[in-house]
């Protein structure tokens, strides 16, 4: 595959094939992807959690030796290969979560994140272990994270490897969890329109939503990448919900946003909906959910709730450094922190010690 500079970000001339590559329709109307814990898993998992409420402690404030899980390591390992190498997302279904208080289901998460990768921060607040639930807030305040709210979020990624989610409770109706393959993506745009694609590998700007950068990033309130990214043979994306970058243009001296990046961002919605791109269906509690950002977009339909507390819909998140991680573009470097494979990476960063 050839490749061509263009302010100095690198395009692939023509269709790629990646890790992360394949067709909505092959999974929609059907559970046959989405795997299953072992029997022995499940044993080991329940000990572990056992392990960790007996001696006192809480999530996050455990280590891996302390929830042990010391033979189901090759079931590990192939969840993180596929998310690199094959589809880029994994479903896995059998934890029997009515079996655990809250607590419990914490410790478990928590124990499950710290042996498949290192925890990110986050928030502002540092928070490593997430969750992700109805505030009662507004989308359309410029404060407010979208996930904190009941409104349909559209297709996008996060800053970081791979996200992690446990279905603790489901919406007493929508919520549907959505998929879309990023280089079926790339491939569909530039079938139908080369140019537009190529605008969105120029650098746009998106609204930090009152978090801060790294230092080195300097005190703008905003943060600037293309959401298309093209290096080391592997198609790279970071697309935050599309209202960020609406949002980002408020702001004094923003990059801004032109009527062909308009466009190319209207054409992404519209092919991104499409059978072949994407698909969607219903996570079921107990399912962990693992996402590889950087091939895969993700995306939840709006939903309504229970009025009850304790059956609100309520997902544990995690945003995870990943051992087995890809090398990412150079310029990833000043938001990201690092690019190297297998080191600590991404995440947002923390402007207040809250965890």
């Amino acid at each position: 595959m050839s490749a061509v500079s263009e302010n100095r970000f690198p395009i692939p001339e023509g269709p790629i094939s990646n890790p992360g590559l394949w067709r909505g329709s092959e999974f929609q109307n059907s559970d046959h992807w989405v795997a299953h814990w072992s029997d022995n898993a499940l044993g080991e998992l329940n000990d572990a959690v056992k392990a960790v409420k007996n001696s006192g402690k809480s999530a996050p404030h455990f280590t891996k030796v302390e929830f042990s899980l010391p033979t189901i390591g090759d079931e590990l390992n192939a969840v993180l290969e596929d998310l690199e190498t094959g589809n880029g997302f994994r479903v896995v279904r059998g934890i029997p979560l009515d079996d655990y208080s809250d607590e419990e289901a914490e410790i478990l998460f928590w124990g499950l994140m710290i042996h498949l990768g290192e925890p990110m921060s986050q928030n502002a607040a540092g928070h490593l272990l997430g969750h992700v639930r109805d505030l009662g807030y507004d989308v359309n305040d410029t404060k407010v994270r979208n996930y904190q709210t009941t409104a349909e979020l559209f297709f996008h990624n996060d800053a970081c490897d791979v996200l992690m989610l446990m279905c603790r409770r489901v919406a007493l109706r929508g919520g549907r969890s959505r998929l879309a393959s990023i280089p079926a993506l790339f491939n569909a745009m530039w079938s139908e329109n080369p140019a537009l694609t190529r605008e969105l590998f120029r650098p746009f700007a998106f609204d930090r939503r009152g978090e801060s950068g790294r230092p080195d990033e300097g005190p703008e309130p905003y943060f600037v990448m293309p959401i298309l990214n093209y290096y080391d043979g592997l198609l790279t994306s970071r697309m935050p919900p599309r209202s960020y970058a609406q949002s980002a243009q408020r702001f004094d001296g923003v990059p801004s946003i032109t009527a062909e990046m308009r466009s190319a961002l209207d054409l992404m919605e519209n092919i991104l909906v499409r059978p072949e791109i994407s698909f969607d269906f219903d996570l079921q509690s107990g399912d962990i959910q693992l996402i590889n950002n950087y091939c895969v977009f993700h995306a939840r339909t709006a939903f309504q709730d229970h009025k009850d507390l304790n059956r609100k819909r309520h997902m544990l998140r995690a945003w995870l450094s990943v051992p087995n991680s890809r090398q990412l573009p150079p310029w990833f470097k000043l938001r990201w922190g690092s690019i190297t494979p297998g080191e600590p990476r991404g995440g947002i960063y923390p402007s207040c010690s809250d965890t």
